[in-house]
């Protein structure tokens, strides 16, 4: 019964956001045009790329969550530590990201009617880089505490919101800004939904560097 439940779950932990993006990205299609929707669908890669900047954290957390599962103390380390790498790991990714905005733009050949418009949405998409990462740490945990109701909860409503925030952006203004500020708005909801299945450990662990942990980390990760 259990294993049925748990796939019923993680059924609708992709069909329903799967519900809300195909009209959501038709609209979105609709409204911005084919360019800017091309860019919009850039943008979106670019986020899901950017675990490429978490230096193998996530994968390593859940594997080390999995073999400390009933040691509090090092589950407290492994997450502190973690948070810590992460953020600094995040914040250097959206400054690189930052700095190359203006060399993106003119790699993409963008159409100078659009130009403005795309430069203040990959600022706003550089915020979007700490927040995605962070979150990935608070779903390895559940993961690697196999707490499949909750990654599932979670993943429904997260990518619900991160497919569908964007077009109820563009109904208030159809700018491809205005579609990076309701992603950025569903990835911080994303967050808050992940931390909230965590807040526990997460709260207990604090921020923290733990020079072994890290070391740990990134050899398994690397």
């Amino acid at each position: 019964m259990s294993l049925l439940k748990n796939s019923i779950w993680n059924f609708g932990g992709y069909i329903i956001p799967t519900i809300v993006a195909l009209p959501a990205l038709g609209y979105i299609a609709r409204e911005l045009g084919a360019e800017r929707f091309g860019l919009f669908a850039l943008c979106t890669a670019i986020v899901g790329y950017a675990s490429i900047f978490d230096a193998g954290l996530t994968r390593a957390v859940i594997r080390e969550i999995a073999f400390n599962r009933t040691n509090k103390s090092e589950l407290n380390k492994i997450i502190a530590t973690s948070n810590f790498a992460i953020i600094i790991l995040g914040l250097v990714g959206a400054a690189l990201l930052f700095m190359n905005i203006d060399n993106l733009v003119s790699l993409l050949k963008v159409s100078p009617r659009y130009k403005d418009d795309v430069v203040s949405s990959f600022k706003i998409l550089t915020i979007t880089i700490p927040l995605f990462l962070l979150n990935q740490i608070f779903v390895s945990y559940l993961e690697g505490m196999e707490d499949f109701f909750n990654i599932n909860i979670q993943r429904c409503i997260s990518s619900s919101l991160v497919a569908g925030l964007p077009a109820f952006f563009i109904i208030l203004h159809p700018t491809l800004t205005c579609a990076m500020i309701g992603l950025v708005c569903g990835r911080m909801v994303s967050l808050i939904i992940s931390y909230y299945c965590a807040k526990e450990i997460v709260l207990t662990a604090g921020i923290r560097f733990h020079k072994q942990v890290l070391f740990r980390l990134l050899k398994f990760g690397g």
